[in-house]
């Protein structure tokens, strides 16, 4: 039995020096390609420019279409490991742009397949698509089948086409509410929900079994303001009747003969025959891809291109407000945002920002600590905010103070209200014989235990701390959007928006995307609006070569730093005695110690 434990205690030893042998090796392989890099003076190879002439651009749109793109490194590891990269909304547009003056593209023509993509990010994407359309270039869609989304997209071109057996689904919004109150009932739960506000909505679904009233009348009033706006979109693109358009949204469901003869589509073709006819249009068998058109098509933003050094700065905050992230890049936390604002104010050439936010809210300290740091950085220089799907309770909360807000029309937005929630397990001790006794001498005592109800007392001063974040919510966004507190209120209670009703409202200044956030910040900074400038974000420190990768336009004097830290390291002991004299990878294979010195990074002692 003992050589049987010995047995397996060497296996398991023999597996761990395996993974701690290849972790070293990978280290020494990355140091020695820090080593190469370093001291050769090479210049970054690119691929000669593909030709342009007499040519048409064609895009796919499949998978993810990303309104923040991501990070050099993530999209490197992405494609090694054969995961999808999705596509970038910002590429898409620039080359949209391109192409419409660009006399050596005669057309461009598109195949939607499913791509996945909010509504905001499809909105941007077809003001490209109908600006494009304007300029007289032919525009061909390709949809396998129209969804509300795709369809939508599609109707911004010159031409539409549509599978055989593809179909219509185009219900235009809906908004699907589950309800769980009885079903947690059922498990001996009560929920008790404390909020600021009728129209805060958010926890009403695991108490109640249906929505409330105030919760229809929201819902139904956003639905038909985001229904309108698609119909008329539509109506216009295609020159029909509005009445007409908001007949094909109710009715929904299209076979592919129905939605031809409707004039919803123009052809019922197959993907291929459909392509021959476009190349027929524009004369031309010269495809290029997007990735192939961006980089050849640089000297077109070239004239348009500012020699100085103003520049305009961007932050994108995206996800849950939390005081604390799980991940590195889990939602929005005050410290990298705030560490980013401040950046952002010492910039002299930095002449405005644009702060991206796309939340749905979350932590009320969280996004107060965001807040005063907007409002510090709106005092140096202009900060626009450009709302992505949704900047809506604590993201509307950092929105607030900016100089201006620019929303889309689909976006969801206000919600300027408080709730919170707590679960109550008064049946478990009769249904599951769980029981349960809080020992404190806090008066609190009732709130704490989870088998009893929270006391009167207990409401009330739970309802008296949310009504002060309440408080001091609608006065800092009256602060901010030049109102008084009283009129706010009317607007606030938790209610949400669409970006058009916003507008309406005064809670936002503007409509459009990113793209229109960047003109506004240039006109509000005193710059040319009709020029590019360059963009900056905040860079920290290069710590790994990771952080190299996501700087791709100055690889080499990151690895330069990262060797000259590895160096200092080395030189002060910083790495472990058979790391640092080692003479060769048998060495240090014959090594058994070296387990003790891979803690999963660089093998620093100290890390």
């Amino acid at each position: 039995m003992k050589s049987f434990f010995q047995t397996v205690g060497l296996v398991i030893l023999s597996f761990f020096a395996a993974i701690g042998v290849g972790a070293s090796i990978m280290f020494l392989l990355f140091a020695v390609l820090i080593s190469q890099v370093s001291s050769s003076n090479l210049q970054k190879v690119e691929a000669p420019p593909v030709s342009l002439e007499k040519s048409y651009l064609h895009l796919e749109l499949s998978g993810p279409l990303l309104s923040v793109a991501p990070r050099p490194s993530e999209a490197l590891f992405a494609e090694l490991l054969g995961e999808p990269t999705g596509t970038s909304l910002r590429d898409v547009k620039i080359a949209l742009r391109r192409a419409a003056d660009d006399i050596r593209v005669h057309g461009v023509y598109i195949d939607i397949k499913s791509p996945a993509a909010s509504l905001t990010t499809i909105v941007s994407l077809r003001r490209s698509l109908t600006a494009l359309t304007a300029s007289g270039k032919p525009v061909w869609i390709n949809l396998s089948a129209a969804n509300t989304a795709t369809y939508y997209l599609a109707s911004a071109a010159s031409r539409i086409n549509i599978s055989p057996l593809g179909g219509a689904m185009i219900p235009g919004p809906v908004f699907q509410l589950t309800y769980f109150g009885s079903a947690l009932k059922k498990l001996g739960l009560e929920v008790e929900v404390f909020r600021a506000g009728k129209y805060k909505s958010a926890f009403e679904a695991f108490a109640n079994d249906t929505p409330s009233e105030a919760t229809l009348e929201m819902y139904r009033t956003l639905e038909a303001s985001l229904r309108q706006r698609m119909v008329e979109d539509v109506a216009l693109s295609r020159s029909k009747d509005i009445n007409e358009v908001a007949g094909w949204f109710r009715k929904s469901m299209f076979t592919s003969g129905e939605a031809i003869d409707l004039g919803m589509v123009d052809a019922v073709d197959y993907q291929v025959p459909f392509l021959e006819g476009f190349k027929a249009e524009v004369k031309s068998e010269n495809k290029v891809s997007l990735r192939d058109y961006l980089r050849s098509s640089k000297d077109m933003d070239e004239p348009k291109t500012v020699a100085g050094d103003d520049k305009i700065g961007l932050i994108t905050a995206t996800g849950e407000i939390r005081m604390d992230s799980p991940g590195q890049d889990d939602g929005i936390t005050p410290t990298p945002v705030v560490k980013q604002l401040q950046w952002m104010a010492k910039q002299d050439d930095v002449k405005a920002v644009v702060f991206r936010v796309d939340s749905p809210g979350g932590s009320a300290l969280a996004s107060d600590i965001i807040w005063d740091e907007v409002r510090k950085l709106k005092n140096v220089k202009p900060v626009i905010v450009s709302m992505g799907s949704v900047a809506a309770s604590g993201g509307y909360y950092i929105a607030a103070p900016a100089t201006k807000i620019v929303a889309e029309a689909q976006t969801i937005t206000g919600s300027i209200g408080v709730i919170g929630m707590a679960f109550v397990g008064q049946e478990f001790p009769e249904q599951y014989g769980v029981n349960f006794h809080v020992v404190t001498q806090s008066d609190r005592k009732q709130y704490f235990n989870f088998g009893t109800n929270a006391s009167e007392e207990d409401k009330a001063i739970i309802a008296a701390s949310i009504d002060e974040v309440y408080q001091t919510f609608i006065s800092k966004v009256a602060a901010g959007r030049g109102k008084t507190p009283e009129q706010i209120h009317e607007l606030a209670q938790g209610r949400v928006y669409s970006g058009h009703q916003a507008l309406e409202l005064g809670l936002v200044d503007f409509i459009g995307d990113e793209v229109e956030a960047f003109k506004i910040a240039k006109e509000t900074a005193g710059l040319d609006s009709s020029k590019l400038y360059p963009m900056v974000r905040y860079k920290k420190e290069p710590e790994t070569l990771l952080d190299c990768l996501d700087d791709p336009d100055n690889v080499l004097e990151c690895v330069q730093q990262i060797q000259s830290s590895v160096r200092t390291r080395l030189a002060s002991g910083g790495l472990p005695e058979p790391l640092r004299d080692v003479q060769s990878l048998v060495a240090l294979m014959r090594d058994e110690a070296v387990l003790a010195y891979w803690p999963g990074n660089l093998g620093y002692q100290d890390q």
